[in-house]
């Protein structure tokens, strides 16, 4: 059985992530604004999970009190069901514009109505998402990288709700969470990672049954381990870690009979109640039962563990493999900025917020902020470009080019190798500056490598033997990693921004998701020298570009293969632009 634990183990380092690339998963994710919850901060990568995102409305204090005093909402848990509160308003947010249609009278009483207050958020992320819908008490939509991503709106408290004191007191047998950590969860809050077979053996071996695929949910799995941890006297390791992971399974087989499933802050409050009762408790109990009976033999049902009882040894990862998917967690969790945080309206405090990590000892933080300070330029840029040519007169655009010109390079200069030329390389386009177009592009594709990663909407891309041979196991910096060329962002069209050639529109609309197209640096680089060698009558040098276009396109190494479609139709219209022009 040891054996078998920690055979498991790897496997779900391989799939889940190390301890390591958890760590840094975590560290990114503290970072970003809004708040992202769910498995995603935990920490944990599994293949198909969505994204869950918390936005707290700091400006709107909650008290946990019956005094209004420097509170705007008080909670009301008298006759409430344990775990629920009651949401009273005080007469100063009557008139505030968020509040005012999801309030009710009850009682003399100013009630906000969480229904209400949900489809109202869910009618203004519409305006960015037309397919947004109510789920629960969440906002879904299918965000930019075709990912299913449920946001919350909630009010944050400075206090420790008085109804879940006991979680304070409570006497634990293992001394977890230990009291420093009882205290910090106290003051800030906490996230926790530790359940992925739990996960797992729930999405495979659980809700495989049709006939109970929709009772449980992985909300349950946490009060069951964290109980678990608190009270049980067993070794918490990889070499007892079937041992645990059946300590719980038990535990909650016990919560399904008993049809009371126990919130990990708030005993009274019976998680499984108008869920799990009756006849659906039996029939889960029996599945559950069966399962458990079958022991390791009913982790088969989970694809990664199919081969579980071969006797084939597990191969560990080298150092090298896991320095580079080490590598690419970091680089793919921190690049993944969402459009709905609005950059535009905080862009001087975010990049306040990156310049103080610059100057962090800690590397994880250090780096992060660099990928930071790209997202917001790269979300803001087209748009403060735009902004000047709408809303400025021509004697003050050019001193506004000139700075947005010096936004640029002061908070793109972290080592990617395109995203700093590139949006110069536009800029200049846009103003008609085409030889200096030129000579800023062919810099571009020379920089390029066969290791390196693309991050941004389409994901993230690497040839890992390369990257392996030329970059791991040399000690390197993961700033030195970024300077030796690793790093290449699509460039990213926004397209109300018209931050982008003009002559390209009608295929990046063709081919957008959402109002941003997608286009690979190499091809990009093509496109910007196709154009402005044909406005200054360059016709030999037009010829040569499309050849080299033609021998980028048909490059598996630079571009996905969602992106060919792009690329394909701006390679067709630079063709067609050289037929009109010169035929």
């Amino acid at each position: 059985m040891e054996r078998i634990s920690v055979k498991v183990w790897t496997e779900l380092c391989k799939c889940i992530g190390t301890e390591q690339e958890v760590f840094v998963r975590r560290k990114v994710i503290d970072i970003l604004t809004p708040i992202i919850s769910g498995s995603t901060a935990e920490g944990l990568k599994q293949h198909g999970s969505d994204i869950d995102l918390m936005y707290v409305l700091n400006f709107t204090f909650v008290s946990d009190n019956s005094n209004f005093f420097n509170s705007d909402i008080k909670m009301d848990t008298d006759n409430i069901k344990p775990g629920f509160v009651k949401l009273v308003c005080s007469d100063k947010l009557k008139y505030h514009e968020i509040y005012t249609e999801a309030m009710v009278e009850k009682n003399d009483s100013l009630i906000l109505s969480s229904l209400l207050f949900r489809d109202q958020r869910v009618d203004e992320m519409r305006k960015s998402f037309a397919d947004t819908i109510a789920h629960g008490p969440c906002a879904t939509y299918v965000s930019e990288w075709n990912v299913e991503t449920d946001s919350v709106f909630c009010f944050s408290c400075k206090t420790w709700p008085r109804v879940a004191t006991e979680w304070i007191a409570r006497v634990r047998i293992n001394n977890w969470p230990s009291p420093d950590l009882i205290s910090d969860i106290v003051c800030d809050g906490c996230l926790f990672l530790c359940y992925g077979l739990l996960k797992l053996y729930l999405k495979y071996a659980i809700n495989s049954n049709t006939e109970v695929n929709d009772l449980l949910c992985s909300y349950f799995l946490k009060p069951t381990l964290f109980f678990c941890i608190e009270e049980e006297n067993i070794i918490w390791n990889k070499e007892n870690f079937f041992g645990c992971f059946w300590t719980c399974i038990r535990r909650l087989m016990k919560w399904v009979s008993d049809e009371y499933c126990i919130n990990y802050f708030i005993k009274e409050n019976n998680m499984f109640e108008g869920r799990i009762y009756g006849r659906k408790s039996k029939i889960l109990l029996d599945y559950l039962s069966n399962l458990y009976s079958e022991g390791v033999d009913s982790m088969r049902l989970i694809p990664l563990l199919s081969n579980l009882r071969n006797n084939s040894a597990t191969i560990p990862m080298t150092i090298e493999e896991r320095e580079c998917r080490c590598d690419l967690q970091l680089l793919e969790t921190s690049s993944k900025l969402d459009p709905q945080f609005r950059w535009r309206r905080r862009i001087k405090l975010l990049l306040n917020i990156c310049k103080e990590m610059q100057q962090s000892t800690n590397g994880i933080m250090k780096t992060t902020s660099t990928f930071m300070s790209y997202g917001v330029v790269c979300r803001t840029v087209p748009f403060l470009y735009f902004d000047i040519h709408t809303n400025s007169t021509n004697k003050t655009r050019y001193i506004q080019i000139q700075s947005l010109k010096q936004f640029i390079q002061q908070n793109c200069m972290f080592g990617d190798v395109c995203t700093e030329k590139l949006f110069l390389a536009t800029l200049f386009y846009l103003n008609g500056n085409y030889k200096s177009v030129v000579k800023i592009v062919k810099k571009v594709p020379q920089a390029l490598k066969p290791y390196t990663i693309y991050s941004g909407i389409n994901g993230t891309n690497c040839n890992r033997q390369a990257y392996i041979k030329e970059i791991c196991g040399k000690v390197l910096t993961t700033i030195k990693k970024l300077k030796r060329g690793i790093l290449a962002h699509p460039f990213v069209c926004c397209l109300p921004s018209k931050f982008h050639p003009q002559e390209i529109e009608h295929e990046l609309v063709q081919h957008s998701t959402m109002g941003t197209a997608s286009i690979p640096p190499v091809i990009y680089c093509n496109v910007l020298l196709f154009l402005s060698c044909h406005y200054v009558a360059c016709k030999e040098e037009m010829s040569n570009i499309l050849a080299e276009f033609y021998i980028a396109m048909e490059d598996d190494r630079f571009i996905f293969e969602n992106e060919r479609p792009l690329t394909k139709a701006l390679f067709n219209r630079c063709l067609e632009i050289w037929e009109t022009w010169y035929h």
